[in-house]
């Protein structure tokens, strides 16, 4: 008779080495999209952190007997130019009034965005946030400034 058992030690060994590659392409599978999101957010983090737009003036002007215009006047500090920039109106009501601005062409350059209210709801102050384009082309919206400027 011939002995058969080394053949049946062989094929366990290789079945074994089979499972755990295929647990490993499989748990690789659920975990590898996260990872990548998160080294993205990381990135994004990063970004914001270096990128700095800060609020210089904020004025109300009266257009008509109804509507008052806020106008406000924004700096780039550090940082590459953002995509944009939205500025955040605080209204005398309580609410806020977000608009999209243009963005700074480089640094020490300002521009201005423009937000038009009815007279009995004018805006008291205003903040801005920037816009970045991610890696992966998404417009990824920065935390507000801690700076806000009081709209006279």
């Amino acid at each position: 008779m011939e002995n058969k058992k080394g053949i049946s030690d062989v094929v366990t060994t290789v079945l074994i080495i089979l499972l755990v590659v295929a647990a490993v392409a499989i748990i690789w599978g659920f975990i590898q999209r996260p990872l990548q999101q998160g080294g993205q957010a990381l990135q994004a983090g990063a970004d914001c952190l270096q990128t700095s737009v800060i609020p210089l003036t904020c004025s109300n002007f009266r257009e008509s007997a109804s509507q008052i215009n806020a106008n406000a006047t924004y700096k780039l500090v550090s940082g590459d130019a953002p995509a944009s920039v939205k500025v955040i109106y605080q209204l005398k009501d309580g609410q806020t009034a977000i608009v999209s601005g243009t963005a700074p062409v480089g640094v020490g350059n300002t521009a201005k965005a423009n937000y038009s209210s009815n007279a009995a709801n004018n805006a008291t102050s205003v903040s801005v946030a920037i816009v970045l384009k991610g890696s992966d082309g998404k417009d990824i919206t920065c935390a507000e400034s801690l700076e806000k400027v009081a709209c006279a």
